[in-house]
């Protein structure tokens, strides 16, 4: 697959808005050309894409604790360079074991790497790459434009090394250059084990020509795809921010260019025979969110944010194409219609009006839940915290999404605080409910 990479100067601020739009693939590659700051002032940007940011300095604890940093605030992956003609391996090592391995990822030119031949240069960076794939769970191997042609080679020397695909110990390969065509990038992702390409990349209009010096992410999105369809379609599967299939569409190389270029769920049409441009008669557009391909690389994954009233796919007005949906999600849309027009009497829209009483429902599902014991009665009164916590966030405008998102920014902290509970938290609570009993 193709890791767009975006080069940041030292006076440069992100452009957040090109860079959820890079990441719409997934990975993009953030490379400052100083290292990165130790502040990190762009938490939003990393809990809603997955950076790859660097490079870090191994060497300077300075910079090791900027890239925990990095790591803490959110980015998927810290990078780090290294020259193995003048470094010790056993020292990277050594540095970077303090970091959780699935987020370091080693940088290495291969111009720096010792070897008389190609062959024995070769060799010598096989073994770079076993040795700090021990502590890494990727390495990019940068190479210049010339180096860029032997792409096949790399790839067969580093096969020995890189451990079986979905193994503990496999280690990802992603080869940098300043550009690579679209049908390069195809012919990169189907080497085995699989291997990522990066370079910088754009997001074209739909009839606009290429960009000097940047691949169109569109083109090589499609070079890794592969269909079997005489038609040239690929089965694609819409799902929402929360990951629940709202549908099943058809795309090919224009439709992906056109969502890529209006970010929406644009998808193609084999009974019109063209473009079907989701929302533009119903109202129900599609914010698009990312697109992704499955282990095979012949089906199609949009993942969006259904909009219109009420936000639905199916063309029978209802939320999916199998059902009207159901549990949190269903919850969370009827409360959102509650909270915009509810009809007389609503529980609901008296617990919007009454902050207060919402605040107590709170309190006295939580303490029921505590005290719940046997299966039933806790799923019971989690549900019960479940509406009235769905309540206050459809209030204060959070979605489902918001909460994932933080929930998964969570899971990537490096630095770990004790979890113990807060003793003016539980005095208060105590005041209320009474003391817990053992």
């Amino acid at each position: 697959m193709i890791i767009p990479s975006h080069i940041v100067t030292g006076q440069d601020t992100l452009d957040e808005e090109l860079i959820k739009s890079l990441a719409l693939l997934g990975d993009v590659q953030l490379t400052y050309e100083d290292f990165p700051p130790s502040s990190v002032s762009c938490v939003s940007l990393l809990r809603a894409t997955k950076c790859l940011v660097g490079p870090f300095d191994w060497k300077s604890t300075e910079s090791l604790d900027s890239a925990t940093s990095w790591l803490d605030k959110g980015a998927a992956a810290g990078i780090f360079d290294i020259l193995p003609s003048s470094e010790t391996l056993s020292d990277i090592r050594d540095a970077l074991s303090t970091l959780p391995r699935d987020r370091v990822i080693v940088r290495i030119v291969i111009s720096d790497v010792a070897g008389e031949g190609s062959e024995d240069k070769l060799a010598s960076l096989k073994d770079v790459v076993g040795e700090v794939g021990k502590v890494a769970s990727r390495v990019i191997l940068a190479c210049t434009q010339e180096e860029a042609e032997s792409f096949g080679e790399v790839c067969e020397a580093m096969k020995e090394v890189r451990g079986k695909e979905g193994s503990p110990d496999h280690v990802g390969l992603v080869l940098q250059a300043p550009l690579w065509t679209p049908d390069q990038v195809g012919a990169i992702h189907r080497m085995k084990p699989q291997v990522d390409a990066a370079c910088p990349a754009a997001i074209l209009p739909e009839d606009a020509p290429p960009q000097p010096g940047k691949v169109s992410l569109a083109d090589a999105f499609m070079a890794c795809c592969r269909t079997d369809r005489p038609d040239g379609l690929f089965t694609t599967v819409v799902v929402d921010e929360c990951g629940v299939a709202l549908g099943l569409v058809y795309s090919n190389a224009l439709s992906v260019k056109a969502s890529f270029a209006a970010k929406r769920g644009v998808y193609w049409s084999r009974s019109r025979g063209g473009l079907w441009r989701k929302g533009d008669t119903s109202g129900a557009v599609q914010e698009l969110k990312g697109i992704s391909i499955d282990c095979d690389s012949d089906a199609l994954c949009f993942r969006v944010d259904q909009k219109g009233d009420p936000p639905a796919f199916c063309h029978l007005n209802r939320r999916t194409c199998w059902d009207a949906g159901r549990g949190i999600g269903k919850l969370e849309r009827t409360l959102t219609q509650r909270l915009a027009n509810a009809p007389a009497g609503s529980y609901t829209k008296r617990l919007f009006d009454d902050p207060a009483l919402l605040r107590n429902k709170l309190l006295e599902e939580v303490q029921e839940l505590v005290e719940a014991e046997t299966v039933g009665d806790v799923a019971a009164e989690a549900a019960d915290v479940m509406y009235f916590m769905m309540v206050r966030c459809v209030a204060a405008g959070v979605k489902l999404a918001d909460i994932e998102r933080d929930l998964d920014a969570k899971s990537l902290k490096v630095k770990r605080r004790p979890g113990n509970a807060k003793r003016h938290r539980i005095e208060a609570a105590e005041k209320v409910v009474g003391p817990a009993t053992t």
